[in-house]
């Protein structure tokens, strides 16, 4: 018997004997005393930072941050699904079997706290406990954790766990045995994780794509939680968990695009033939689209008759705004090699192409035009690029765990990002021989975060005059709306799908919208948005090619 074996074993019989104590009365008036003096606490602290805390502990979220692990780790991939497969039996079946109620089902409500809804069902074993310390005994196992940080995670897992007693949802036996179980269980498993099998491999695939899909689904459709808070910002679990899966695949992702752009300057087409060309098309193929979809352009121009054009007028100043940020946070970079209105072009340009083109093509035209007007190498123009994406991204995570949670509690998760970012970016230069200070860094950060509360705001602001609908719920549209420009599949300019990812938004927070009035909502704001690249395209073709 190995050591591991030994010691899951141990840990299960412990497991076993909390069980086997939570039906003795000292044990059960213990348990009531600690749930009640413990649970007291969760009176002052926020409700939403609870909800969102505590939600790390939800399987769904926990499978979801599992990508990361498993892009290391094989032994972690094999750990992870047979443990989840086994525990969703053991759990539930303990759960019927034990039968033990809730605080919810035994306390007087007034006796103790609780973020609603009241849970009144089987209590025993904690699902979340139970989840978060199977997901750390697969790192324990797969080798992942040092041991320096092994104290320090325990700590911030358990903490997590015991979040549920905070809310009111578990006896603190709960989350020991919980526990118990979870960290057992990878130990058991861990000679199965050594074995290397295709066909064991390839069922560990299907069913990790399987559970998966379903954690993704539920978490996207608002149905993962009790809580409907958690439901409503689910996606900014995936957010966090997945955009670290940027940063990690950075190499592969950038001699990919070297070679493509590699073959694109090889071109001899000239690149204002190119746009000559390409412009006319782009913008003609999405009118006609246009045509198609809402049937004629009376039908069109029916929906724009009771637009405030000064809204609208606005709307487009502060978005063409935001851009000029993005551009200053460019011509900062690239200090020396550019000049600022040729930056100004070129940012135009990107954007216009970003907008109008399928799954990012239009990235390709930053290191292109960059390398035309500058002579700046493809690997630098493509860092700075990834650079600003990252940026991008973490100041979308920034700005909604800001509206979703008190102004306290995101703060400090948005310390740690700031920290996980720093650190990253200071690799990322410092790879491709990139000096730049802490000022330097920090001013990239600021206008990316400024350029990007414009932006919502503008299209927020815009979207709430065209609807009746919470600010939440029309924040949460337009950055779906946003991040649909990575889909693989696109409309024209990403006519259907932008407008797809409003109503997605919108209806997550408020199903009482009527759709037509959401449709309508959506074509609007998009065609604010495709307006006002076009008009920013037109613009850079006066501006001189330095």
């Amino acid at each position: 018997m190995n050591t591991q074996y030994k010691t899951g074993f141990i840990v299960f019989a412990l497991a076993l004997v909390l069980i086997g104590l939570n039906y003795l009365d000292p044990i059960i008036v213990l348990n009531n005393f600690i749930f009640i003096g413990l649970n007291s606490a969760g009176a002052f602290i926020n409700q939403s930072a609870l909800i969102f805390l505590t939600e790390f502990g939800n399987a769904a979220v926990l499978l979801i941050a599992s990508v990361i692990p498993i892009y290391y780790s094989r032994k972690f991939f094999r750990l992870i699904i047979s443990s989840t497969l086994i525990g969703i039996l053991l759990s539930r079946g303990l759960k019927i079997l034990l039968d033990i109620p809730r605080p919810g089902a035994v306390l007087p409500r007034e006796e103790f706290f609780v973020v609603e809804p009241l849970l009144t069902s089987q209590s025993v074993p904690s699902g979340h406990a139970f989840s978060l310390f199977i997901f750390f005994s697969c790192l324990v196992v797969s080798g992942m954790i040092k041991k320096n940080y092994f104290v320090l995670l325990i700590f911030a897992f358990s903490l997590i766990a015991f979040t549920r007693i905070l809310v009111g949802a578990h006896w603190p036996m709960d989350i020991l045995i919980g526990a118990f179980l979870g960290f057992s269980l990878p130990l058991l498993l861990a000679s199965l994780a050594d074995r290397s099998s295709k066909i064991l491999d390839t069922l560990y695939s299907v069913f990790f794509i399987i559970l998966l899909s379903i954690a993704l689904y539920t978490i996207l459709i608002g149905n993962f939680s009790t809580y409907d808070f958690a439901n409503e910002i689910g996606w900014l679990y995936i957010l966090i968990f997945l955009s670290p899966l940027l940063f990690l695949n950075l190499r592969k992702i950038e001699n990919i695009l070297s070679i493509a752009l590699d073959y694109f300057t090889k071109i001899k087409a000239s690149q204002s033939n190119f746009f000559k060309i390409l412009m006319p098309l782009l913008i003609s193929s999405t009118f006609i689209y246009l045509i198609y979809q809402y049937g004629s352009f009376s039908s069109f121009l029916f929906m724009t008759e009771n637009l405030d054009f000064l809204l609208v007028s606005i709307a487009l100043g502060l978005l063409v705004l935001s851009l000029l940020i993005r551009a200053a946070r460019i011509r900062r970079f690239f200090k020396k090699e550019t000049k600022s209105l040729g930056v100004m072009r070129i940012t135009f340009l990107h954007n216009f192409l970003n907008n109008f083109l399928p799954m990012r093509i239009g990235e390709f035209s930053f290191p292109l035009l960059l390398r035309e007007s500058y002579g700046i190498d493809n690997k630098i123009s493509l860092r700075a690029l990834f650079i600003f994406r990252i940026t991008d991204l973490l100041s979308i995570i920034f700005l909604s765990l800001f509206v979703f949670l008190s102004f306290y509690y995101s703060l400090m998760l948005n310390f740690l990002i700031l920290v996980a970012w720093y650190l990253g970016v200071s690799y990322l230069l410092q790879e491709r021989d990139i000096k730049k200070n802490l000022f330097e860094k920090i001013e990239i950060l600021i206008l990316s975060l400024l350029a990007w509360f414009i932006k919502i705001f503008a299209l927020t602001y815009l979207l709430l005059s065209l609807i009746s609908a919470s600010l939440e719920s029309s924040f949460v549209a337009v950055i779906f709306g946003e991040l649909t420009s990575i889909l693989p599949i696109h409309g024209f300019a990403g006519t259907g799908t932008y407008e797809g990812g409003i109503i997605f938004g919108l209806n997550s927070f408020d199903k009482n919208i009527n759709i037509d009035s959401m449709i309508s909502a959506s074509v609007l704001v998009h065609f604010t948005v495709l307006l006002y690249s076009l008009i920013l395209a037109i613009v850079s073709t006066f501006i001189k090619k330095t």
